[in-house]
């Protein structure tokens, strides 16, 4: 909508606004001239001759603005028509750079409080882990600047440790930060001296009543005695954690039948089993499973039981970095170049 005054002799523009905005073409306007390129003025009251000339502008307001010159009848030409368009245009192209930097800026400070995030969500990650008895190799993988995926490796004395792994519902910064909250909930939980089964209701109580978490949680906990081998198990709607035995055989830990955190406000159990010797613990989020074949097929559980069983059977004695990075490698061959499209973790336990 363009509102316009009477200029000078008080003439009406109407005219010449309504034929700039039908065409979106610069029009010149005269009372005194004709032509194809002439718009016949409407004059309000008898007034000398007169020419304008007006020329449509982009605006971000939703008007349609408009450059509006009036000359003098020897100057309404198709020559001024011209000049007044070129400033219209060189007007347009100016007001372009100025959004396109100003976009940019805008994008550079979104890409910089996401690095920040990234480098902070880093941090989280184990490093330097140290439990004898235990080696432990980690695959993060955010298929965006950060990711919801989870994963904690945490010596409780000298023989116990607790592995965890989890996937926040939903991508990228949200879930992200649901995942930060999931470690400070669960190291405090920790300090506080919780067991396994307090430990996960806690959680599932802070995601269920926790105002502005708006999520649910999968997540399965591991908590393992490396001299014994015997170990705890609470799987909150997460895949289940599998075990490769160097003979080539998998199987899957007992995942029981509890909701994901924040579904309900139901208690958590657990399930014991046994790490053996020279066995591989492998914990992983759905981002593996379900990735898909460049035939558009699933992974799949017991397709990742199948890699598992070709990989460590008869390679048991490599290095668990060399098994990790050749497990990694493995699944960007079934991918075939395909871009991820959710967050892919994998936490390799293996008891010496």
């Amino acid at each position: 909508e363009v509102s316009a005054c009477l200029v000078g002799s008080e003439m009406c523009i109407r005219d010449r606004v309504q034929a700039v905005q039908e065409t979106g073409r610069p029009a010149l306007a005269s009372n005194c001239a004709e032509g194809p390129e002439v718009v016949q003025m409407t004059i309000a009251a008898p007034v000398a001759s007169s020419a304008a000339i007006a020329c449509p502008l982009p605006s971000g307001t939703g008007r349609s603005d408009l450059l509006y010159v009036g000359l003098p009848p020897e100057r309404g030409t198709t020559e001024w028509l011209a000049i007044a368009s070129l400033a219209a245009e060189q007007y347009r192209s100016a007001e372009s750079i100025w959004a396109a930097r100003l976009q940019a800026q805008a994008h550079a400070a979104i890409e910089r409080e996401l690095q920040q995030a990234s480098q902070i969500q880093a941090r989280l990650l184990p490093t330097g882990v140290h439990v004898p008895g235990l080696e432990v190799e980690i695959t993060f993988r955010p298929c965006r600047w950060v990711g919801g995926d989870y994963v904690g490796v945490r010596p409780l004395d000298e023989a116990r440790v607790l592995l965890t792994v989890a996937d926040v519902c939903g991508k990228g910064l949200p879930a992200a930060l649901v995942a930060s909250s999931l470690h400070t909930m669960l190291f405090a939980s920790l300090r506080a001296g919780a067991g396994l089964a307090e430990l996960m209701d806690s959680l599932n109580t802070y995601i269920n009543e926790f105002p502005g978490v708006e999520s649910f949680v999968t997540m399965a906990c591991v908590l393992l005695d490396v001299r014994s081998g015997e170990l705890l198990c609470a799987n909150a709607g997460h895949p289940p954690p599998l075990i490769a035995a160097p003979d080539g055989t998998v199987r899957p830990l007992p995942s029981g039948q509890n909701f994901p955190l924040g579904v309900a406000p139901a208690p958590i159990s657990c399930q014991q089993d046994r790490l053996n010797t020279g066995e591989l613990l492998v914990m992983y989020t759905d981002g593996v499973t379900e990735s898909r074949t460049p035939a558009g097929a699933l992974l799949s559980v017991e397709g990742l039981g199948q890699e598992l069983a070709h990989l460590y059977g008869g390679a048991a004695q490599e290095p668990l970095s060399v098994l990790a990075g050749r497990l990694a490698t493995r699944l960007d061959e079934l991918q075939d170049g395909l871009v991820a499209r959710d967050d892919v973790t994998l936490l390799l336990a293996r008891a010496r």
